[in-house]
Parts: C-alpha cells; structure tokens; sequence
C-alpha cells in the first residue's frame, strides 16, 4: 500500500500541474492510460531522488556522528556492491521503495551504533520509537523486509525493546489501512508461500527438495556472492569482538558486535527464505542493510586497539568492498549488453510490422506492447478501467496465455 498510495499522490500531481495548470484539460482516466510511460517515468524519477536523498542524508549523519570521511563515503559505495539495488532503479517496482526504507532505518540507527556522546539530544526512546515507524514502513511496503526486525537487538532495556515492537505494529496496523477489508485473504496468501513447495504457493505442502536448494543456493553464489562473503566477515567480526581481540577504548566495539549480529540474522534468514521462494530482488533488504554494517566495520577498525586481528579484518573488509565494486561493474555491464539487444530486437520487429500492410500483431505476457501491458494490469484491479480502455484501444487485442484465448 505505501508504493500505491505514493504513485497515487504523484499521479494526481503531474496531472494537476500537466493537464489542469499548465496544458490542455483531459480526464485523469485518459491522460494516464494514453500516456502511462510518462507517467511511470515521473514514478521512477521520484522514488530515485526519495532514495538518493536518504543516501545523501543518512551518509551525512554518520559523518556528523564519527567525524569520519570514510565512513560515510563507505555507507555511500557499498550501495553499489551488489546488482539487485541496481536493478531496482531501472523500473516502477516495490523494490525502490524498499531501498528507501532501508535506507531510513539506517537513519534512526546510527546513533546507536556510533553513540551520541552528547552530541545529540535524541534519546533511545524516540529513536526505539522512530525505528519502530521506520520498521513499519518496510514491512508494509513487502513482507522481504520483515528480517530486517533483527535491528531490535540494538536496543539494551526491554522497554525501549518493547516501544519499539508497539510503535512497529501500531505504523504497520495504519499503513494497511486502505485494505484492512483484505487482511484476511492476506493471511491465507502468505501462509500457503510458508508451507507449500513451489513458488506462491503452488504444489504440494512441504520443503523444497534438497536438489533444488542447491540449485538455488549456486545461483545466489554466482550472482551475489559478496553477500555470502561479507557474511562470513561479519561472522569472523563478531566472533572477533566477543572473544576480546578487537578492542576500543569507549565502547564502540559492543555497540557494532550488536550490529554485526543483526546484520548475520539478517542475512541468514532473507537468504533461508529466497531459498524456499527463489527469485534474487527478494535479498534486495539484506543487501542495502549491509551499507549500515559496512560503515560501522570502518568505524570499529579505526578506533580499534592495533592488533593483528583488528588489522587483518580491516583489510579483509576493504577487499571485499572493491570485490563488490569490480563484480557490480561487470555485471551491470553484461546487463547493458542485453537491454541494448532487447531493444534492437524490438525494433526489428516494429520495422518488419511497418513492411506487412496486412499482419495485426497479437502480443502476449512479456510482450512490449502497451496495450498488452495496460490490459494486464487491468485485470490485477478486476476490470476497473475495462471500459476506458475499450474506448481509448478499440482495435487493440492480446492473447492470454493462461486463459488460452483471445
């Protein structure tokens, strides 16, 4: 519901501003369905610029709390150490959106990781409270950032513990509120993804089988394989900071060891759960998540007592940081190489139909019609727009593959 309710606020304004204010007046119905690559384009722009400008914010936050260039730059780049936050840029998609979210919690817990040292007036009660809102946001926006209420660990009194978990349910509770009527089918729906062992929901109940975890997990290390590396550093940290061979003077080290632990629960259960329900974008919150952790690693090493340990960690995150930056590169590049074939595919197909008077093009699911695409949307809001689109397309028609029928 935050995705529609946030599309719906920026349709209204481009179509306030474009059609009522400054251009010719149309309906809302047809300004959108005429031209919806406008109008998803707007979407894409604005979601962009709410999560770079969460980056930018919570990066100058973490450089007014640890006076560290480093660790701010290092919470910036590590964005990019992994496809999926990428991938998620390029279309109108929950996933952006879960970035910003992301992003946002980053903001209410820096403070408890790098401390306030009077230096912030905040208390832990409004930030367990501020977390507990950001956590909502998340959860709301798709149940793949529902790991993410690991970061309750942060807090040390169970009352801030417990302020948090209410002020999550209560934002959680209202965020739902344009389908409070649906929870119900809801339930139903992520309960038959729990027990069931094909992809929503389908086949029969149980697990997955063995032969198909590995498949799945060999597809995770081929094509995010820093997410299981930096694990595995954040597992050696940890273990590092509770046996007492990385040190600091003011405490730093037990506030990052309660991040390191959230971020390897974090990580071990988005990944247990794409496992069971296979498909990359749903590590996109465990991803973003390790910017936060990535920063706090700088922090911790560079306030560390000098050791063979805290040295050869420090070198061993940075590797990986550059790792993650090479591996992005490459792939990004390899999906340049494939959206460049696509369109050329496309527009040989267009230039062909131009040749052949007589042909009428039948798209279907995938197809880069948008006809096809508007009518297939349609049918997700039960024909709502049936009509319109009828009179906006008369000649359009497209073949459903599931129906199988025109």
């Amino acid at each position: 519901t935050t995705l529609q309710v946030v599309e719906g606020f920026i349709i209204l304004v481009k179509w306030t501003v474009g059609n009522c204010l400054f251009g010719p007046w149309e309906p809302l119905h047809d300004a959108v369905l005429l031209r919806p690559e406008d109008y998803l384009h707007t979407v894409s722009l604005v979601l962009n610029v709410l999560l770079s400008g969460a980056i930018y914010l919570a990066a100058r936050r973490n450089y007014k709390l640890t006076e560290s260039l480093m660790v701010a730059v290092v919470f910036q780049i590590s964005f990019a150490m992994f496809m999926e936050p990428l991938h998620a840029q390029a279309r109108v998609s929950p996933e952006p959106l879960l970035a910003f979210a992301v992003v946002l919690l980053s903001l209410t817990l820096a403070p408890l990781v790098f401390g306030c040292d009077g230096k912030s007036t905040e208390t832990e009660g409004r930030l367990a409270l501020a977390t507990g809102l950001a956590l909502a946001f998340g959860i709301v926006t798709k149940m793949t950032f529902a790991p993410l209420l690991a970061v309750c660990l942060l807090f040390r009194k169970r009352s801030f513990l417990l302020a948090c978990l209410a002020s999550c349910f209560v934002g959680v509770f209202t965020l739902l509120f344009p389908i409070w009527s649906h929870l119900p089918e809801m339930y139903g729906w992520f309960s038959s993804l729990l027990i069931h062992k094909e992809r929503y929901g389908a086949g029969p109940v149980g697990f997955p089988s063995m032969a198909t975890l590995a498949s799945q997990g060999i597809s995770i290390l081929r094509y995010e394989p820093m997410l299981v590396l930096l694990l595995g550093c954040y597992g050696a940290s940890y273990i590092a900071i509770r046996k007492g061979w990385v040190r600091t003077p003011n405490g730093e080290a037990v506030r990052v060891g309660r991040l390191l632990l959230a971020g390897i629960i974090v990580i071990t259960v988005q990944v247990a759960v794409t496992l069971k329900h296979f498909a990359m974008h749903y590590l996109l919150p465990a991803m973003v998540f390790t910017m936060l952790v990535n920063a706090a690693l700088v922090f911790l090493f560079r306030r560390a007592e000098s050791g063979k340990v805290s040295r050869g960690l420090h070198v061993a995150s940075a590797v990986l940081l550059l790792l993650g930056m090479w591996h992005s590169y490459r792939w990004l590049a390899v999906w340049r190489s494939l959206s460049d074939q696509y369109r050329a595919d496309v527009s040989t197909l267009l230039n062909r139909r131009r040749q052949m008077k007589d042909c009428t093009v039948i798209p279907y699911y995938r197809s880069s019609s948008r006809e096809f695409a508007l009518s297939f949307g349609d049918d997700w809001t039960d024909s709502a727009y049936g009509r319109e689109l009828a009179e906006l397309y008369p000649q359009a028609i497209h073949y459903n593959i599931w129906a199988h029928q025109f």
